[in-house]
């Protein structure tokens, strides 16, 4: 937990968000994928290779495609290292969520404690916590319980029911729900490109969807 965040934010720092994006949205259920066949015994059938690379098309065509205004930024090797770390360590939390599924509720909490311990004293070092307010305490409880707790709580009792790479490919419709955020809350536009990365994305978790309640 702690690295894959971590990592994810360094390499927005070296790279920019687009970039960082795609490398790491990209590369998580692939890296997925090969865990859940060589650590899980679980196979990724023809239909979800082929969603798998719809969903990857989608998500350059949408992060690359003109959601950032212009593409992706100028990458780095370190971005890209960086990049390839955090969906690793995506990786190995999704796998490890998928081998221990037996209270996917504990697993997330359990999960986010540890890693909030581990990266507290590098926030304390840094100097980056935030002055306590009603409405910076608000907002973290907000960001805390609401799109973290919650949300991957909801993502580690998907892997009770789901192959490892099926969740991830699935998860990876987060970018289109971003997409829509921004059209309709700021104001931003996509071009034809994006849009069609969004329906890329979107068709590859129907048919995901469709496929696993088989």
């Amino acid at each position: 937990m702690a690295v894959y965040q971590a990592a994810y934010f360094a390499a927005i720092a070296e790279s920019g968000i687009a970039l960082a994006t795609v490398v790491t949205m990209g590369a998580t259920p692939v890296l997925t994928a090969l865990g859940g066949r060589f650590l899980l015994n679980e196979r990724l059938s023809r239909v979800g290779l082929v969603a798998l690379a719809a969903a990857l098309a989608g998500l350059t065509l949408l992060t690359g495609g003109g959601l950032m205004g212009g593409g992706p930024a100028e990458g780095t090797t370190a971005g890209v290292a960086w990049s390839l770390l955090s969906a690793l360590g995506y990786a190995a939390v999704t796998l490890y969520s998928r081998r221990h599924n037996g209270d996917p509720e504990t697993t997330a909490v359990g999960g986010f404690v540890v890693g909030a311990a581990c990266l507290a004293p590098f926030a304390l070092a840094g100097g980056i916590l935030p002055e306590f307010t009603l409405a910076s305490a608000a907002t973290l409880l907000f960001l805390g319980a609401i799109p973290t707790a919650l949300a991957y709580a909801l993502f580690f009792r998907s892997l009770t029911a789901l192959p490892a790479a099926t969740v991830s490919v699935i998860s990876l419709g987060e970018a289109v729900g971003a997409a829509m955020i921004g059209v309709v809350l700021f104001g931003e536009r996509l071009t034809l490109l994006a849009w069609s990365g969004c329906v890329l994305l979107l068709a590859a978790v129907v048919v995901l969807t469709v496929h696993g309640q088989r």
